[in-house]
């Protein structure tokens, strides 16, 4: 059922094969927000009688299994994607020569949210916005910038970049993580950028002004709205993540008892190896995703010198089942079925109320925050945030500096 309904989906749209052969069909998909259409990419494959979608944000591609097809061939209804670890779904409804709507539904902390969607076949999987005609000539939005976001206090940093197609990449870094992949196009004095990954949906524009500097907006789903500023500067830099989280008294990690995803209360001091990575994080969080692919990695490669991992997941639901549910889903997607390391259920997603369930720190400032912790059960020091891939040099900087800080603790223990 699966198959024929992928096959006529792809019937519709223009093919870069059979459907007998692995096709790809892309789609733009553009999400209702109040900013305007909020565009990201989804390809649709047939593999071994199944369908593989795929998000796609500039070089990135998020893999999605499990779509289930309903109704039959005559209504040609279609298609549930499960968006895997983040707890939504993108539903399709009708489509009709290569367009389509339906549906993304997202659980929140406040109660699920439904956003709706258009679709249309593309050709190109970079082709998320439409040009602005008689924009005028192109403003130059390529490089790096000091950003203030209405609703923090703290600096961001942008980073651009931006081809001779007019096509635009970047994110934002934050104290408290990056904005992950994001991609768009540049016409006039306007920059959009949009990025999708299952969890988030974000849209920004920029406007360029006469004096260089950029007034912006940003929409996240359709439930929030900001405005930014930018000004262009080369040093922009961001606080050090290894000191924005303060140790407690002894920072002795051993006597904290939590659940498991079994629901078996567990004390911390039971799973500690000569050094050790607490993970604080949550399934709902896309640079946790990032994080855990990398501490897999670290993990991996420094297991045999007596490194360990452990987990400790702030959710959105308070139903440990459901939480233990969502965990699971996270792990067997980023670090694979049969995980290396426990997970514990530490409780919400409030950071206020995680920092009050971990008293060996002074707060839990953003999702997610690495402790490394000695062979005595105390913790030596601490990450919070993170750079993810996108973030590019910051990336490549914060990864070296976490895996020395694991090198000269097992050299110290």
């Amino acid at each position: 059922m699966i198959t024929k309904t992928l096959m006529m989906l792809m019937q519709t749209a223009t093919m870069t094969a059979s459907p007998d052969d692995g096709a790809i069909t892309t789609y733009r998909i553009e999400l209702e927000s109040p900013g305007g259409p909020m565009p990201f990419v989804l390809e649709l494959r047939h593999a071994d009688q199944d369908v593989v979608a795929s998000i796609v944000n500039g070089p990135e591609r998020i893999e999605l299994r499990g779509v289930m097809a309903h109704g039959n061939e005559e209504t040609i209804i279609p298609l549930i994607i499960p968006c895997g670890y983040a707890d939504s779904s993108i539903q399709t409804g009708r489509w009709n020569a290569g367009i389509g709507t339906g549906v993304w539904t997202k659980r929140r902390s406040t109660g699920n949210a439904s956003v709706p969607w258009s679709a249309q076949a593309v050709n190109d999987p970079h082709d998320r916005f439409d040009p602005v005609a008689d924009a005028g000539d192109n403003r130059a939005f390529a490089g790096r910038w000091s950003v203030d976001f209405s609703s923090s206090d703290e600096r961001a940093i942008g980073i651009f970049d931006v081809d001779q197609l007019h096509r635009a990449t970047g994110t934002f870094l934050t104290t408290t993580g990056d904005y992950r992949y994001l991609e768009g196009r540049v016409d006039g004095d306007l920059m959009r950028l949009s990025c999708f990954d299952g969890a988030h949906a974000f849209l920004f524009h920029a406007r360029m002004q006469d004096d260089g500097t950029i007034d912006g907006e940003f929409w996240s789903g359709n439930w929030w709205h900001e405005t930014w500023t930018a000004t262009r500067d080369a040093s922009a830099e961001l606080p050090d993540g290894f000191k924005e989280v303060n140790i407690v008294g002894d920072g002795d990690v051993r006597n904290l008892t939590l659940p498991d995803l079994n629901g078996t209360s567990t004390q911390l001091g039971e799973l500690l190896g000569r050094v050790t990575i607490i993970d604080v994080f949550g399934s709902w969080c896309p640079n946790c995703a990032d994080a855990s692919i990398l501490l897999h990695e670290f993990e991996q490669r420094y297991r045999d010198r007596g490194l360990k991992v452990v987990g400790i997941a702030f959710e959105v639901s308070d139903n440990p089942t459901d939480a233990a549910k969502s965990v699971t889903k996270h792990m067997q997607q980023f670090v694979g079925t049969g995980s290396p390391w426990p997970v514990l259920i530490g409780g919400n997603t409030n950071k206020a109320a995680a920092g009050e369930a971990l008293p060996f720190i002074d707060r839990v400032k953003s999702y997610p925050t690495l402790l490394f912790v000695d062979s005595t059960g105390r913790i030596r020091a601490t990450y919070s945030g993170y750079r993810g891939p996108a973030t590019g040099d910051a990336h490549t900087t914060m990864r070296a500096q976490l895996e020395q800080t694991i090198k000269r603790l097992l050299d110290d223990n």
